[in-house]
């Protein structure tokens, strides 16, 4: 009978156990780099930067737009030279309109070459936190990973101790009975191993946090452990200056604050752009029609295209761009 139930249990537990696998530090990274939710904002800001490069600035406008009025109207009209009056009783003004306009900036200083290459260091500085967001969280895994190692050392020699301290109150135990070893010493040893339970008992909590830390990092089941195995090898480790080169030149915060001065350039530059006359180009097509029975021109329709340049010149704005 207990053989069958033996047999049983084995062949239904095993099912759990070949499902834990085993996370290397690299596999941590992976799942963490594909579901953590800081990654996805980032790449997404940084595709909100893409999105806002344009060339509109450098493009000319179309607007097109429709008007219609009607007017009832009530009027008196006295002929100056014969003293007749007229009225016109509940006249109705019909008015129509259309026209299409084209306006083109043709210079404003440079400015539109100057916003659109901001637009670009705005990319650049997208994908740099990006890349900052990737790096701390490969960090962060990479801590959560050790720490976890960490952990289940202490827990291994929390384990061992606890043994000691049980086999030494056992033989302890034995020796007060035969009479070799006093009470006091007894108790002694029975101090020992339960502080050394406790012990145990606070590093398997401190265990299962770090997993927890690890698990929220790759965004899986916080409950999920014991397959964290000792996977790190160590390299080589850089020369100062090398490491001290390879910050300066690589480090992605660095980076960024460079980007973020061209930037604050670029804003000088542009606000340099308002000393600058500008030049704009209109263009367009106009059609208006007025009925009006109660006026002395009962009808007046106009139609046409238009044209013509506008020079704007800077002479004086109160220092503001100073």
């Amino acid at each position: 009978m207990i053989r069958s139930i033996v047999i049983f249990f084995l062949l239904i537990c095993p099912l759990g156990v070949a499902a834990q696998e085993t996370l290397t530090l690299s596999d941590c990274i992976s799942k963490a780099l594909e579901s953590n939710y800081g990654i996805r904002i980032a790449k997404n800001e940084e595709q909100i930067e893409r999105n806002n490069q344009n060339y509109s600035s450098f493009l000319p406008s179309l607007s097109a737009e429709g008007t219609q009025k009607e007017s009832i109207i009530n009027s008196k009209r006295k002929d100056a030279n014969s003293g007749t009056e007229k009225k016109f009783s509940g006249s109705i003004t019909d008015n129509y309109g259309a026209n299409i306009n084209l306006n083109w900036t043709i210079f404003d200083g440079l400015a539109m070459f100057t916003t659109h290459e901001k637009l670009s260091e705005f990319i650049a500085i997208g994908e740099l936190k990006t890349r900052m967001a990737v790096e701390n969280l490969i960090a962060q895994v990479n801590t959560g990973y050790y720490n976890v190692l960490v952990q289940k050392s202490l827990l291994d020699a929390a384990k061992q101790s606890l043994d000691l301290s049980r086999q030494r109150y056992e033989i302890a135990l034995q020796k007060n009975r035969i009479g070799s070893l006093s009470g006091l010493e007894l108790k002694q040893t029975k101090i020992d191993l339960n502080s050394d339970s406790s012990t145990l008992v606070k590093q398997q909590e401190q265990l299962r946090s770090a997993y927890i830390t690890l698990n929220t990092l790759m965004n899986i089941d916080l409950h999920k452990r014991e397959y964290v195995k000792d996977t790190i090898l160590l390299h080589p480790m850089y020369p100062k200056d090398e490491v001290q080169t390879l910050m300066l030149n690589n480090n992605t915060t660095l980076l960024i604050a460079r980007r973020e001065q061209k930037v604050s350039e670029l804003d000088l530059k542009l606000a340099r752009s308002a000393y600058f006359p500008s030049v704009d180009f209109t263009a367009g097509y106009s059609f208006s029609r007025t009925e009006s029975p109660a006026s002395i021109s009962t009808f007046n329709q106009n139609t046409g295209p238009f044209w013509g340049f506008t020079l704007s010149v800077p002479l004086f704005n109160r220092l503001e761009t100073r």
